[in-house]
């Protein structure tokens, strides 16, 4: 599989510290390999940034060249969807010409030839409670008011250092697989579909449960994207 021969590209979890870091490096000279005559859809599945508020001068600016990137894709007609993962908030804001953004917690993609493809970042699969409640609070209109009146690059380096620190605690090591998978199995049939993708967990899974499949996709400690050529799923190494 490779980029320039796939209808649907998929990314999740870079995890964008900084603007000129070696990752966005990659991740443009791969967006340069995107044939808008081949490639229908591209998205963009979550946690692209370790942290970014869009209603911010500041953001918009650190990440001008990866929306100016997505605007050429856009004005090719390719469509550009973008979920939010929970390291984004307000991402609208960015105003990345043509992106169709998605603050909900799922998105079904259409292909021309009529596939229905179940997308989510998947950090609300396992949620509990006060995870929703969490979650409901920071991306309320008051989180957003008060988070604008911050010294924007200290808000961000501080994000930035919270976001490593919960790394470190070891959060993606004690996955239950077996419930995370029947999860997603469950929420991939609520949506009629029988392909369902997520990021969140950094997990490369590929699992089949009668005729419903379910990709993972893993971070980006290896550059990587999931393609499906109209026909078959792959993985691209970059």
């Amino acid at each position: 599989m490779e980029i320039s021969t796939s209808t649907v590209l998929i990314v999740s979890d870079i995890h964008i510290r900084e603007k000129n870091e070696e990752k966005v490096l990659h991740l443009l000279a791969a967006l340069e390999k995107v044939n808008p005559s081949v490639t229908e859809a591209l998205v963009f599945l979550g946690d692209i940034f370790d942290f970014c508020f869009g209603d911010s001068a500041h953001f918009q600016q650190k990440f001008h060249a990866i929306g100016a990137a997505l605007a050429r894709l856009t004005r090719g007609g390719v469509r550009v969807v973008f979920l939010e993962g929970n390291h984004e908030f307000f991402l609208s804001y960015l105003s990345w010409e043509g992106v169709t953004w998605v603050s909900a917690r799922e998105y079904i993609l259409t292909t021309r030839a009529g596939a229905r493809i179940a997308l989510t970042h998947g950090d609300l699969l396992l949620a509990p409670w006060h995870y929703r409640l969490y979650m409901g609070t920071v991306r309320s209109w008051l989180s957003r008011h008060v988070a604008s009146w911050l010294p924007q690059a200290k808000f961000d380096r501080f994000c930035l250092d919270l976001a490593a620190h919960s790394r470190k605690q070891g959060m993606y090591k004690k996955v239950p697989h077996r419930r995370l998978l029947e999860k997603a199995t469950q929420w991939i049939e609520s949506t009629g579909c029988n392909v369902g993708i997520m990021g969140h967990y950094h997990i490369p899974y590929d699992y089949q449960h009668g005729n419903t499949r379910l990709f993972c996709l893993p971070a980006w400690d290896t550059p990587n994207f999931l393609g499906f050529d109209g026909t078959q799923w792959g993985r691209i190494f970059l």
